[in-house]
């Protein structure tokens, strides 16, 4: 709704690792195991400097500027990240399921990426566990 109704720039964690790790498998697993390799190594700042040139490549007009969703953020220093590198400009909303909804929303979704079986495939991460459900990021700069 955000990208029909405002014009959002959707922007995927799941690509940010991909342009910053090209050879990672597309699968949720690896995935997984490469965020949490980005983390251990910046506490998360990874997040910031991927968008920096995602946004560039997306906005490249004289003045920058537009509506970035970012899908989901996983540990609380890729929000401080993301709120140093862009200030007031961010807004956090945090979203909070069931995890029935998160279940039949993870298998209804429509994804490139070869996906677990179920939801609490997805948990058994140490990183996801701990994800308070939802955290994205809207960015107006």
């Amino acid at each position: 709704m955000l990208r029909s109704r405002y014009g959002a720039h959707i922007i995927k964690t799941r690509d940010l690792i991909t342009h910053l790790l090209p050879r990672v498998k597309q699968d949720r697993g690896a995935l997984q195991r490469a965020g949490e390799q980005l983390d251990r190594a910046d506490k998360g700042a990874w997040v910031k400097n991927a968008l920096y040139s995602y946004i560039d490549k997306i906005d490249c007009t004289p003045t920058a500027g537009g509506f970035y969703v970012i899908d989901s953020v996983r540990i609380s220093g890729q929000v401080a990240a993301i709120r140093d590198g862009y200030g007031t400009a961010v807004h956090h909303i945090h979203l909070k399921a069931s995890d029935a909804v998160l279940e039949q929303r993870y298998q209804n979704r429509g994804t490139r990426t070869q996906e677990f079986a179920t939801y609490s495939e997805v948990r058994k991460s140490k990183t996801e566990r701990h994800v308070p459900l939802c955290w994205p990021i809207w960015l107006t700069p």
